[in-house]
């Protein structure tokens, strides 16, 4: 979780630094004169004087931006389709401790890239980035599917993910304050300071974890018997079955479910701030501590109803179908919801557009026992291959929201923002649909057992853990 918590961090520090960066005094200006569908600025002192200090210097366009936030996933879809062979030939654990140091060159960089060298610059750093943070969350679901009994992989999939939260309240919260000081410049502190986290982290990291679970000392003979009690899977690197894979509804389910999560995640993460900025007119204070709540609830979300479904499943051993679906159904229409109802909120219902958003991220936390779960059941002979298919279809949809969110909001109004919420809201809608359909939760047949015969050294379908080497497959 640490690890999940620290590059996170490098990976959403500029989500609002971007609200800081830029000068949009005259951006603003020509949306109010010539267009009525915004929300008039707010003369408070406290907005007057976050404009001062806010107002940076660079002259990006919307396209621009969109550019730079999409730079970082198509590194993170390269690094997936690599991650198997590299981790193979050099050990899980190097091959993340150099992702996270890329991660941290490329955030003591960005201040440079940004002021002297441009959009191009900047591209090329944070797709350097996005490399790194590729081989994090491969790496931690295929230890998930290895370690935890099949009975708690929803709450251990709730503990390791929930990072993701931390990492972005943090981020969020104190970027928004270190934007209004002197010290380093303001926002370039944002990228220093993160990147220290994250240099402390490699070091922490170097002394302390083996290449192999197998070696740790943490880890009692009795555990090991608990663990393996509970497991129904395999630990042997086998060939994937893609033919099968590529044919089943039920991996498709997942695949789509994974990109509309992925759709709404970097949709919010992203670009919650400058919403809140630019269309609300929140000031940056208020902004940093409203933007950080939804991932606030969604971290205590996920606990509780990963730990319900847990339960659940513990007492009714033959609900796993229904519980699945059920959670699933609760995170795809529900946060669809709480999306749409945002386009009904005017320009002083602040508060309510900020609760419909930290309803949105709480209920996603469904998705958690949901298809998440089931991507670690259905396939447990195949798990690494069925999470780097997901994983990838993940990256595509996180490369495609920049993109279309830029495209659309270029004077920042009402409407097109109303655009943008449907096209999230349209995706857990279709999503939902089909994994309430053709999902599922039981081990598919063709995935329970693979022959020992089948052993492969294929690069992305050999994605798995082995027990009997030193090192883990991404």
């Amino acid at each position: 979780m640490l690890g999940v918590t620290v590059q996170g961090m490098m990976k959403t520090d500029l989500n609002m630094a971007m609200v800081c960066m830029l000068n949009h005094t005259e951006s603003v200006e020509s949306t109010n004169d010539s267009n009525r569908d915004t929300c008039p600025a707010r003369n408070s002192s406290t907005n007057e004087q976050d404009s001062e200090k806010i107002n940076g210097k660079l002259h990006w366009s919307s396209q621009a931006q969109a550019w730079i936030f999409a730079s970082f996933y198509w590194g993170g879809l390269v690094s997936v389709l690599l991650c198997s062979n590299l981790v193979q030939k050099f050990g899980a654990a190097r091959v993340l401790l150099i992702g996270t140091i890329l991660n941290v060159v490329g955030s003591w960089v960005t201040p440079v890239a940004a002021q002297h060298g441009g959009v191009a610059f900047l591209i090329v750093v944070r797709f350097v980035m996005g490399l790194g943070q590729g081989v994090l969350l491969p790496t931690a679901a295929t230890v998930i599917a290895a370690w935890f009994p099949a009975f708690e992989k929803s709450t251990a999939s709730a503990i390791y993910t929930a990072g993701n939260q931390i990492s972005t309240i943090l981020s969020l919260f104190v970027s928004s304050q270190l934007c209004q000081i002197d010290f380093l410049g303001g926002w370039p502190s944002i990228f220093y300071l993160y990147g220290a986290f994250g240099a402390i982290f490699c070091v922490l990291w170097l002394i302390v974890i083996n290449d192999s679970p197998a070696e740790s000392r943490f880890i009692s003979e009795e555990e090991k018997s608990y663990i393996l009690e509970g497991r129904k899977g395999v630990e042997k690197r086998v060939k994937a079955p893609w033919r099968r894979i590529l044919t089943s509804s039920v991996i498709w389910a997942m695949v789509l479910c994974t990109a509309a999560q992925s759709i709404i995640t970097v949709s919010l993460t992203t670009y919650l701030p400058r919403y809140l900025k630019f269309v609300l007119r929140m000031n940056l204070t208020s902004n940093g501590i409203w933007s950080a709540l939804p991932f606030i609830c969604q971290l205590f979300s996920k606990f509780v109803m990963a730990a319900i479904a847990d339960a659940v499943k513990r007492r009714y051993k033959g609900s796993l179908n229904i519980v699945t679906k059920f959670f699933n159904s609760i995170a795809s229409f529900g946060a669809a919801a709480c999306v749409i109802g945002v386009t009904f909120v005017s320009c002083d219902e602040q508060a309510i557009a900020v609760m419909l958003f930290a309803g949105a991220m709480a209920i996603l936390s469904g998705y958690i026992p949901g298809y998440f779960t089931s991507l670690l059941s259905v396939a447990p002979a195949h798990t690494a291959a069925v999470n780097s298919l997901t994983r990838v279809f993940g990256q595509i949809a996180s490369i495609a929201s920049p993109y279309i969110i830029g495209f659309i909001t270029v004077q920042n109004t009402m409407s097109e923002w109303r655009i943008v919420f449907f096209v999230i809201a349209g995706a857990l809608i279709v999503s939902g649909t089909f994994f309430l359909i053709f999902g599922s939760a039981e081990p598919l047949p063709w995935a329970v057992r693979a022959p020992a015969s089948s052993i492969s050294t294929d690069s992305v379908s050999t994605w798995t853990t082995q027990s009997n080497e030193k090192k883990e497959i991404c």
